[in-house]
């Protein structure tokens, strides 16, 4: 979910539902934390029912947008601004039913305190961009554990062979952990 050059995007983002539900959102990464909302939604944990609903009756019921691209090297604390001014406008003026619990916030919390739980949430199948199954990558990591060529393993699965060595090199699903036939099967 990045945009065409490849770069991820800061600014204020609108998350909105059918009916006309609408969530106002910040961030220097939008593509990463729109990864984040999809995360939660597919693993049905969303925290506000509206969209949950939705995506649950259709995963096409929920539009994405970036309303204002910034700098990326914008402040948080006017991210934090701009969020709630169009929080206001969209309550006031465009009479949309915003739906955000925190409505006022005037200050941001620093990307770099306690992010385990974003990591967490991005981790494996439930990262949003993700393309494979855990179970697939669980026969991946088996066939490599048991001497299967990579080349072979991309054939028989589809994967490519970049991806297959990025699985085997551990820059790719790290978090899928295989014991030794000696130890058990797969695990997490």
């Amino acid at each position: 979910m990045k945009n065409n050059n490849g770069k991820e995007v800061c600014g204020i983002y609108k998350i909105q539902n059918k009916h006309g539900d609408v969530y106002i959102g910040s961030s220097n990464k939008i593509y990463k934390r729109w990864s984040n909302h999809l995360a939660k939604l597919r693993a049905g944990s969303y925290t506000y029912p509206q969209f949950q609903n939705s995506w649950n009756e259709d995963n096409n019921n929920l539009t994405f947008e970036i309303i204002q691209v910034l700098a990326s090297d914008t402040n948080n604390n006017i991210l934090s601004m701009l969020e709630k001014w169009y929080i206001d406008y969209y309550n006031d003026v465009d009479c949309k039913n915003v739906i955000n619990k925190q409505q006022d916030k005037t200050t941001r919390r620093n990307p770099s305190e306690n992010t385990d739980n974003f990591k967490k949430a991005q981790t494996g199948e439930r990262n949003g961009n993700a393309k494979y199954s855990r179970e697939l990558i669980v026969s991946v990591k088996e066939k490599i554990r048991d001497g299967v060529k990579p080349i072979d393993i991309s054939e028989e699965t589809g994967i490519s062979i970049h991806y297959i060595y990025s699985i085997k090199n551990g820059r790719k699903w790290s978090s899928v952990t295989i014991f030794s036939e000696d130890n058990g099967n797969a695990g997490a």
